[in-house]
């Protein structure tokens, strides 16, 4: 059943209900009234009655109780009966036609003359048949008026309620057609549902996220095999390059090309490094905690990147406290820590700049911050660094054509976290930056 549909049933249902308890209590109510004003009329009748009757007892006159009861029955039709019983004798005027509702009556006076009480009782039938057609008329009169403000009613609710279902609907109806359109395998791929929109639109996108998953398999399996495929050669090359710069009979101008040959390669494995780790990251790896003696870890990296920041005349520098620094670490993920920062500090530093890697051991963390004196980063950017693929717009707004797969920041982060530490950059634009890592001594102990 369609939404719409469902939905003005579900109107119509509960404003018929509502409808028919509202007519219910009104009809009762309306009854409750005509009982009220049909007793208040006949006890003003009675009352009147009882004035006469007191009357009629002084003056010792019992046609004058009589004529006034002939007159009474006259004007009120539904007075059929009336019986006036004084000792000795009774009187009965009318007729019993119809079921009567009897009222009952009786009057006493003590200043008679000769000095003895007199009394009279007066029963007076009324038509019940009478009552029943005034109620029925009443109650007919409600429901024709609940009927008719009912069926405006109803009209309303339908029109609103179809007017709310069809603005409800139609964006799912819609997006139920694009993924529809969107499917690999067309829009009426899938079998059929039963239900509403909504249980059309969750079917597909059960089915969608099924395919979306295999196709994030896929894309995975796939970089995983490339890059395999691709460290492979790149491993037999930097041997090979290797080879050729220990070889001491090349001139100089070869062995700075091979050293730049040689750099290139260490970059290239590692953005394949990064892009494998990236893959293995889904879930959260155990960390292989060991003793690592930072101020070695630090130097061999710097050593790592020298050539290519002297290949761009930018000036490493090192600045490590002068005591030994140990961590207890996972040594591979705070390793691609400090190369990341490190690597990223060499591709953002301009010609002739400098970068100045630090290691502080302070009271209560260890704290490893690289500094550059590049064109710094934009307050909106400094947290989307650190999102995978994210690459910072140079001035034109348009991506800078520096080398790297943006996921140097975003690994780096991952394992900071990790060891739970960490990961900020403080920057200003044409300043430079400084990223900063601080691992808390608790956690590593």
């Amino acid at each position: 059943m369609r939404i719409q549909t469902r939905m003005m049933l579900f109107v119509t249902v509960l404003l018929s209900a509502v409808i028919g308890v509202l007519a219910v209590v009104m009809a009762i109510g309306r009854r409750q009234m005509v009982l009220q004003n049909f007793r208040q009329e006949t006890d003003a009748m009675l009352d009147g009655v009882g004035r006469i009757a007191r009357e009629s007892l002084r003056s010792r006159d019992d046609v004058m109780l009589l004529s006034y009861l002939k007159h009474l029955m006259k004007d009120h039709p539904d007075f059929e009966l009336a019986i006036v019983t004084k000792p000795g004798y009774s009187s009965v005027l009318g007729e019993v036609r119809t079921p009567l509702y009897y009222r009952n009556l009786e009057v006493t006076v003590d200043d008679v003359p000769g000095g003895k009480a007199s009394k009279v009782e007066i029963q007076a039938g009324f038509s019940k048949s009478g009552l029943d057609a005034r109620i029925r008329h009443e109650t007919i009169y409600v429901v024709w008026r609940v009927g008719a403000i009912a069926l405006a009613s109803l009209i309303l609710a339908l029109l609103g309620a179809w007017s709310v279902s069809r603005a409800l609907a139609g964006p799912i109806v819609a997006l139920a057609a694009r993924i529809g359109a969107m499917s690999a395998k067309g829009p009426d791929a899938l079998e059929p549902v039963s239900g509403d929109e909504i249980a059309y639109l969750s079917a597909q996108f059960e089915d969608m996220s099924a395919r979306i998953q295999q196709d994030m398999q896929l894309k995975d399996d796939l970089l995983t095999t490339l890059t395999h495929e691709l460290n492979n050669p790149l491993s037999g090359l930097k041997g090979l390059l290797g080879l050729l710069n220990g070889n001491r009979l090349v001139d100089r101008e070869t062995a700075e090309t091979y050293k730049t040959m040689t750099d290139a390669v260490t970059a290239m494995e590692l953005s394949l490094s990064n892009a494998l780790h990236l893959l293995k990251s889904h879930a959260k790896p155990e960390l292989r905690r060991e003793r690592l003696y930072l101020n070695e870890m630090l130097g061999q990296a710097t050593r790592l990147f020298r050539p290519v920041a002297q290949a761009s005349r930018i000036r490493l520098q090192e600045r490590f406290c002068p005591a030994a620094v140990y961590l207890d670490g996972d040594a591979e993920l705070v390793r691609r820590i400090i190369i990341n920062l490190i690597s990223n500090a060499c591709k953002y530093t301009p010609e002739g700049g400098s970068i100045t890697v630090a290691l502080e051991d302070k009271k209560d963390s260890v704290v490893i911050s690289v500094s550059d004196t590049g064109p710094g980063i934009a307050a909106k950017d400094r947290e989307m660094i650190f999102t995978r693929f994210y690459r910072v717009a140079g001035p034109d707004g348009r991506p800078q054509r520096i080398p790297g797969s943006g996921l140097g920041l975003a690994i780096a982060r991952q394992a900071a976290e990790l060891h739970r530490a960490k990961l900020w950059v403080e920057s200003e634009l044409g300043k430079g930056s400084v990223f900063t890592v601080s691992f808390p001594k608790e956690a590593t102990a």
